[in-house]
């Protein structure tokens, strides 16, 4: 099936590479770049309604250089899945941790596709391919972590994703006993629970696990 291709990357020389393998792999129509995020959404505003299927190959993190860890790409992600176009997201970033993948391909956001950077741009031809024929495409090398990172979520009570939720927004432990109408000796002892079912030692390596980079950030995971 033939399609148009959305590059989207805070790289230009990730873009020039991009479009240039794929033009030249692919025969499909670039019809859309951009190196950042106000450029990104003025794409999609002015993509029209088609039944041909557009692929955007766009980044998770759009930092620049020097700036700290971010996953804003998920807002990108976010604004193509309620567009109503027939537009679909390949992730192919530098962020390869299983728990990015989970917020990506997680229905808020809605990416048919993920594939790590360090993949060669031959594996991004094959999700390409599988994704415009109306598949999901996870790179195999991927698949055992994201399967483990599943599988810590799913040993997570109701309360202990409250918990999550409450300190991934930002609050602190005596904000969260406060929201949730529990104690704060008990929201230690969620935590505590959530600490060794997780394998980690303390508030800051959970939130490395989980992809949290910033208190406040408005990406929920679970």
């Amino acid at each position: 099936m033939r399609c148009q291709l959305y590059v989207f990357d805070n790289q230009q020389v990730a873009v020039e590479g991009i479009t240039s393998y794929l033009s030249k792999k692919t025969g499909f129509k670039i019809a859309g770049q951009a190196t950042n995020l106000k450029d990104s959404l003025a794409i999609i505003s002015r993509t029209r309604s088609s039944e041909e299927p557009i692929i955007a190959i766009t980044e998770l993190s759009f930092k620049k250089s020097g700036g700290g860890d971010n996953i804003e790409g998920t807002s990108l992600l976010r604004t193509m899945r309620l567009s109503g176009k027939n537009i679909l997201p390949i992730v192919f970033t530098i962020m390869d941790a299983a728990c990015y993948a989970h917020i990506a391909m997680h229905e808020e956001f809605g990416a048919r596709g993920f594939v790590s950077k360090n993949a060669p741009l031959s594996t991004l031809l094959n999700a390409i391919e599988i994704v415009s024929a109306g598949g999901l495409y996870i790179q195999n090398e991927l698949k055992e972590g994201i399967t483990e990172f599943n599988a810590f979520l799913s040993t997570l009570t109701k309360t202990e994703k409250k918990v999550l939720q409450c300190l991934q927004s930002g609050a602190s432990n005596k904000d969260a006993a406060q929201t949730l109408g529990l104690s704060q000796r008990t929201i230690e002892n969620h935590l505590s629970n959530i600490y060794t079912k997780a394998a980690v030692a303390d508030k800051n390596q959970l939130f490395n696990l989980l992809g949290i980079s910033a208190q406040g950030e408005d990406t929920r995971i679970i």
